[in-house]
């Protein structure tokens, strides 16, 4: 998976091809999580004592996905990129940036380049932890 998005009909699962569910961005998501053991306000939690943010936060769901949103998770414009899946992140604008994936199918989105590239940095983190 690349990434997810509301779309009017539920969300989008955008895959080798577009995927189209009727359910919520984060009932989708937790049920990814609980597949793997945990919930998505559990995998929140974790994310929020381990990088000490509140909010914009990654959700670690397995080995394969590792999602970031865009944007705040109740603002309808919201996405969830899989940095799994990043393959690089170009600048475009100020406030436009296109990732391009390992496929090399790429997303324009109305974010800037420091906001996306500090998700990547923040997952980077939780990945680079060591636990004693």
């Amino acid at each position: 998976m690349k990434y997810l998005k509301r779309e009017s009909q539920g969300i989008l699962i955008m895959e080798e091809k577009e995927v189209y569910l009727k359910q919520g961005l984060k009932q989708y998501i937790n049920k990814m999580c609980i597949n793997n053991l945990s919930t998505y306000e559990g995998r929140r939690e974790a994310s929020k004592a381990i990088l000490q943010r509140k909010s914009i936060l990654p959700i670690y769901v397995n080995p394969q996905i590792f999602l970031y949103p865009t944007i705040s998770v109740r603002n309808y414009q919201c996405t969830f990129i899989n940095y799994y899946e990043v393959l690089s992140i170009i600048r475009m604008t100020e406030k436009r940036t296109k990732i391009v994936f390992n496929d090399l199918s790429d997303l324009n989105l109305d974010i800037s380049h420091e906001k996306i590239n500090n998700q990547h940095q923040r997952i980077e983190n939780i990945l680079n932890l060591k636990v004693n």
